[in-house]
């Protein structure tokens, strides 16, 4: 069937009983670009902002090879959360003293402290019951000290784990790979 364009394409697609293969060649990915994606899904960890291509690599090869990869993203104040129990428990242990510390400053006469605690308890219930998957603060330090916590994670994670090594030196040779699945937020 011949198709015009990428809405065609997509219909096509849609319809039952169409499957599609996809490959992905390390050989036209950029040694720089293959090397920092690879750098990642060894970490653990996928850094960079929304329109990174290298964390967008790491995700789809991680995904490839059934490994999750924590997110940090450098946007101000929000920063993705794992769904631990004990690393959720300590970030939203951060969050309490960001608040303090938030609410001890000098603030304008509109500023209203009840809209604040009651934003932050109900962030922090969200966070704690698996319904959120980031969390917010107001200063950059304590994001940074929460930000430690949760790379530790993935970390050790990666380290006990040896598909993630496998998925990076998969990355790194010539040879084009199948991609099974497509993860749904790259």
């Amino acid at each position: 069937m011949k198709t015009t364009d990428m809405f065609q394409t997509a219909r096509v697609m849609a319809l039952p009983g169409i499957k599609t293969t996809m490959t992905l060649d390390p050989r036209s990915i950029p040694p720089r670009l293959r090397k920092m994606a690879a750098r990642m899904i060894e970490d653990g960890v996928a850094v960079g902002g929304w329109s990174s291509k290298s964390a967008k690599i790491a995700q789809i090869v991680a995904e490839n090879f059934g490994i999750s990869l924590g997110r940090v993203r450098p946007s101000k104040h929000y920063m993705d959360v794992p769904k631990a129990d004990d690393v959720r428990a300590e970030v939203v242990r951060i969050m309490e003293v960001d608040l303090v510390q938030y609410l001890l400053k000098d603030h304008d006469k509109y500023f209203d402290p009840t809209r604040v605690k009651d934003n932050h308890r109900a962030g922090v219930a969200e966070l704690l019951s698996g319904e959120r998957h980031w969390a917010h603060f107001h200063s950059t330090a304590r994001m940074n000290e929460a930000m430690v916590i949760n790379l530790a994670y993935h970390r050790k994670q990666a380290v006990t784990d040896h598909r993630h090594k496998q998925a990076a030196r998969a990355l790194m040779e010539d040879t084009p790979m199948e991609l099974h699945a497509i993860p749904p937020n790259v």
